[in-house]
């Protein structure tokens, strides 16, 4: 399991400009502005929940991942998940037609990890364009739940 603290040592040197300059770099530019605004550092980026990114204009539940991991994944100059989510949806017949909608939106296994530990895996999967509230259960229940117990042990 990955080590709270290197995250955190790491943010504490990100400036807001910095941040600011992330965000622009992962196609982002849209919030960039606000998070200058705002004085986001990057040790306040890593502590961010669903809550304050929608008070910072990020409505999007995919942009909310996509901010969090990406920069988790900076701090750390990590690749991503060693889980692909292209696999385990196809090894599931009634979710295999969602790939393509998962990578439109450039979320993977780890994205959906931080939206379910943050309370906003409904919200990310709808987003996402999962509108079956049956096809969202399968997803949790069945790809997401497993990937948790796996990396508890």
């Amino acid at each position: 399991l990955e080590d709270p603290h290197l995250y955190t040592e790491q943010a504490e040197h990100w400036s807001p400009q910095m941040v600011s300059q992330f965000l622009d770099g992962i196609g982002m530019q849209e919030h960039s502005k606000t998070f200058l605004e705002e004085e986001i550092a990057g040790s306040h980026l890593l502590k961010a929940n669903r809550n304050v990114y929608q008070e910072l204009g990020v409505t999007s539940a995919i942009h909310c991942v996509q901010i969090a991991i990406k920069f988790k994944r900076e701090l750390l100059a990590e690749k991503g998940s060693e889980y692909s989510l292209k696999q385990l949806l196809q090894a599931h017949p009634k979710l295999v037609h969602y790939e393509d909608k998962f990578e439109q939106a450039h979320i993977d296994v780890e994205m959906m990890l931080f939206a379910q530990e943050n309370g906003f895996l409904d919200e990310l999967l709808q987003d996402v364009g999962v509108n079956r509230a049956l096809d969202r259960n399968r997803i949790e229940v069945d790809l997401v739940c497993p990937i948790v117990k796996v990396q508890q042990k």
